[in-house]
């Protein structure tokens, strides 16, 4: 069975696959830019195609060209474990591309 191109779980999966620094449930969930400060939802997730196989996640915002790396889970980085796992995924990613 093949899925439609704009299917949910065609989406899901996408974003399962290429978003290494979150783990995607479903397309409702929220993520928080931090370079353009949106919330949005997996659904409003841009994804552009280079190939067949190859493609970048990007977020909704038409001027924003952050990926994965630059998103959290949303709410009070004080209260949520999620939104610190991914701050402490972000400086040690800076930290590793400073250092090389």
């Amino acid at each position: 069975m093949r899925l439609s191109p704009n299917s949910d779980s065609r989406r899901l999966a996408i974003l399962q696959r290429l978003d290494p620094h979150h783990a995607w449930a479903d397309c409702d969930e929220k993520r928080h830019c931090t370079l353009c400060e949106r919330t949005f939802s997996g659904r409003e997730v841009r994804i552009r195609w280079f190939s067949a196989k190859r493609a970048l996640l990007r977020c909704p915002t038409p001027e924003c060209a952050a990926g994965p790396e630059f998103w959290v889970h949303p709410g009070n980085p004080l209260l949520s474990e999620e939104a610190w796992a991914d701050w402490d995924r972000l400086i040690e990613r800076a930290e590793l591309a400073a250092s090389a």
